[in-house]
């Protein structure tokens, strides 16, 4: 039986784990961005796959740059940046003539926040996109207040039979506790933001899962550069960073300053994240405010 599971960059190689031991013929990794200093791991779970399985991995964050190898005969990549992962789904998997198939890779476009490529936006042109909008957004900020498995498993299924995001009324309770929660951290940014240089940080985020949101407002409230958000749980330093200058690329930053400082990172050139020992944060303020 096909069975979705939802994991993060650091737990990729756990999930692995325990979906090999289900004995599966494939497995599909979809938008989970690799870091190196889960790469090698990684490449040797694949090698150590039982005969008959194969991974497909399809993903539109930048890559290291030794993945993947090219004996790596087990493994299937589809990367290609400037799109939503939803979309290079769709183009592997999907139905090109299926509704429903179409509709779930627009809201996972939108919640990429990419939405403007010529295939999706050809698929907005024959609908209103307010509501798909709006659709969309039901799940982005849904999701952020639940992740719990069986309520992730439930969602899947009711999306996948065509019923729309709205009509879900455990989906559309979680957005509106997501809402509220968020113009609380909105607020708490505009009070707590400090610039120093050509950096914005706002640290302690009152509400966890908006990490990525605080660096956003971060810099929507400053003139800054780049943006950084931090929480701090079990001695973990969980960073967001938000550019808004395209000269500046946070993928291969977080990566070579979470690799320095004993942690992970990684994401998109104007957006990314790490994990850090939270004692090194002093040294990464540091280092960041000298790009």
């Amino acid at each position: 039986m096909d069975r979705i599971h939802i994991s993060t960059p650091t737990g990729l190689c756990r999930a692995l784990r325990s979906i090999v031991s289900t004995n599966p013929s494939t497995i599909i990794i979809c938008d989970i961005a690799l870091d190196t200093g889960h790469m090698s791991e990684l490449i040797d779970l694949i090698r150590s796959l039982p005969p008959g399985c194969s991974v497909c991995y399809i993903d539109h964050h930048p890559p290291p740059s030794e993945f993947p190898p090219s004996d790596l005969d087990r493994l299937e990549y589809r990367y290609r940046s400037g799109v939503s992962a939803s979309q290079l789904v769709y183009e592997a998997l999907g139905k090109p003539d299926d509704r429903i198939s179409k509709m779930l890779m627009v809201y996972g476009a939108i919640g990429d926040m990419c939405d403007d490529s010529q295939l999706v936006r050809e698929i907005l042109s024959l609908w209103d996109r307010r509501l798909i909008y709006l659709e969309a957004g039901f799940i982005v900020e849904g999701l952020i207040s639940r992740r719990d498995q069986a309520f992730i498993d439930e969602l899947i299924d009711r999306l996948a039979q065509g019923n729309p995001p709205s009509s879900i009324p455990e989906l559309v309770s979680s957005c509106l506790k997501t809402l509220s929660d968020e113009y609380k951290v909105y607020k708490y940014v505009e009070e707590n933001v400090t610039v120093k240089g050509r950096i914005a940080i706002v640290s302690k985020i009152p509400i966890s899962g908006f990490g990525g949101k605080a660096a956003n407002y971060a810099l929507a409230c400053t003139k800054a550069d780049v943006a950084i958000a931090i929480t701090v749980n079990k001695g973990i330093a969980h960073i967001s960073l938000r550019s808004r200058n395209p000269m500046i690329d946070l993928n291969d930053l977080a990566r070579r300053l979470s690799t320095a400082l004993g942690g992970y990172g990684g994401g998109h050139p104007q957006s990314a994240a790490m994990r850090i020992p939270a004692s090194r944060m002093e040294e990464l303020l540091m280092f960041m405010e000298i790009i």
